[in-house]
């Protein structure tokens, strides 16, 4: 193989005479051509390697593509999602769902891919679903009439300005969910500086500036816990606290952990430590 060059290797679905084929390609060439003609019944088998390392792009069209990283857990693209990675001198494999169709794009040596784009090694490996801005990128690529050299110049920067969009929209992907996390650790404050009142849903995602749908779902997926769980929880973490260290009653004691009902509180605090708030207070020495 020439320097940059990337070979694909199909398996024997593809029918080929002897059993696989292999092709070679070069920085900037446009795969998906020799790709999009195949069919198979069942999933197809490929494996990519390299003499130097290089940046490529995948685009899913239809169908999924399962993509092996050494030393990481599998992707799988779904239609409409892309990945840029670095290939490395290690075989990259590949899994094509059956008779479905795929766009790939061979790019260029990684090493000035990393010159032009600082940041990328941390970005490589991860599907996001397409942009709009994206969307029209792979269009403009996918229907170009150039054909030889300047084709082949026409995609290598293409592939640059695809790059560049998908690092911009995983910047604002990061503000975004900092700006979530901000926000959640204020609502996490305000509840375990109020545990003794009540601590409604709306009230919680008036501050959380977002319905109450949108308050449960992020706090689910950042906390990894039920915003309601998560309140009880330390509801009774504080009532552990205040058994062990001080002398004021157990009734008092629920009240100011936010529990109007006492035995709903007792039940709450067995179901949590095992013990009644009695027995758990004799146990602790107090």
């Amino acid at each position: 193989m020439l320097p940059g060059a990337v070979s694909f290797t199909a398996a024997a679905a593809f029918n080929y005479p002897n059993g696989q084929c292999e092709q070679q390609y070069y920085p900037g060439d446009y795969l998906c051509a020799g790709i999009d003609s195949f069919r198979s019944r069942a999933f197809t088998e490929l494996q990519l390697r390299s003499d130097t390392d290089l940046l490529l792009f995948f685009y899913v069209t239809e169908g999924s593509l399962q993509i092996s990283l050494p030393k990481q857990p599998a992707v799988t693209l779904q239609p409409r999602q892309h990945m840029p990675l670095l290939l490395s001198m290690t075989p990259l494999k590949l899994r094509l769902a059956p008779g479905k169709l795929l766009l790939f794009y061979a790019g260029m040596p990684a090493v000035y891919a990393k010159q032009l784009l600082p940041g990328l090694d941390n970005y490589c490996g991860k599907s996001y679903t397409i942009t709009p801005a994206i969307k029209k990128q792979l269009h403009r690529l996918c229907n170009s009439r150039l054909r030889g050299e300047r084709l082949r110049i026409f995609l290598i920067s293409g592939m640059l300005e695809l790059t560049g969009l998908y690092l911009a929209g995983l910047t604002e992907t990061q503000d975004s969910d900092r700006a979530t996390r901000y926000r959640l650790s204020m609502v996490k404050q305000y509840i375990n500086d109020h545990l003794a009142e009540s601590l409604p849903l709306p009230h919680l995602a008036r501050l959380y500036a977002q319905n109450a749908a949108k308050l449960r779902r992020d706090f689910l997926e950042h906390e990894h816990i039920p915003l309601h769980q998560y309140i009880s929880q330390q509801r009774l973490r504080l009532a552990g606290a205040l058994l062990d260290t001080t002398r004021e009653p157990v009734q008092s004691i629920a009240w100011m952990c936010g529990f109007g009902d006492v035995s709903a509180f007792f039940k709450a605090f067995k179901k949590a430590y095992d013990c009644t708030p009695l027995a758990y207070r004799r146990r602790r020495g107090n």
